[in-house]
């Protein structure tokens, strides 16, 4: 049998959450890729390899579950940054409607984020087909909400977020990009 690239990770009984959809599919042939990897060291030295093979960086982060929580993380602050950035776009519409010059000014001052780059243009253009769906992210909102619950965690703002997102999808926004939360602000 030809060997795979596949077979240090079943040799090594790792678990791969890998893309099921064309977006995620284009991201790892065509963008730089992040790899969180929870598991015992051996299995991450000997699966790196095939990680460099895809991803900027690869991290380990020593507990199964550990990765998969630092993910949903990840999503917790992006899907904040987004929320803030709709209701800060929704403030500034509000007296200037053309504000979208003076905005990319944010972009050179102290309330840039990263989240700028990908989503504000798109944002202040009403541009929302789907990069990612707002149903997707909803479903990882709730999965944090679950698992805030489970450890005794307080998020109140991800509970704010969640009410947001939940009435976006009852109207039938679900298959829009989740840069559609500016929806929720005007």
């Amino acid at each position: 049998m030809p060997w795979s690239p596949w077979e240090p990770l079943w040799r090594n009984k790792a678990w791969i959450p890998w893309c099921n959809n064309r977006r995620q599919q284009h991201r790892i042939k065509n963008e730089p890729v992040l790899v969180l990897v929870g598991g015992e060291s051996n299995t991450l030295k000997t699966c790196r390899p095939f990680f460099d093979t895809f991803a900027r960086r690869t991290f380990h982060l020593s507990l199964n579950s550990t990765a998969a929580r630092m993910k949903l993380a990840f999503n917790l602050v992006l899907g904040l940054h987004r929320t803030v950035l709709a209701e800060a776009i929704s403030f500034a519409q509000t007296r200037y409607p053309r504000s979208q010059p003076h905005f990319k000014l944010s972009k050179k001052t102290l309330p840039y984020s990263h989240v700028m780059d990908n989503k504000s243009d798109r944002m202040l253009q009403r541009d929302f087909p789907a990069q990612t769906k707002l149903d997707q992210h909803l479903k990882d909102i709730a999965l944090i909400l679950k698992l805030s619950e489970w450890y005794q965690a307080t998020l109140p703002l991800s509970t704010e977020h969640h009410q947001f997102s939940s009435r976006l999808v009852q109207v039938g926004d679900d298959a829009l990009d989740n840069n559609a939360i500016l929806k929720a602000f005007i």
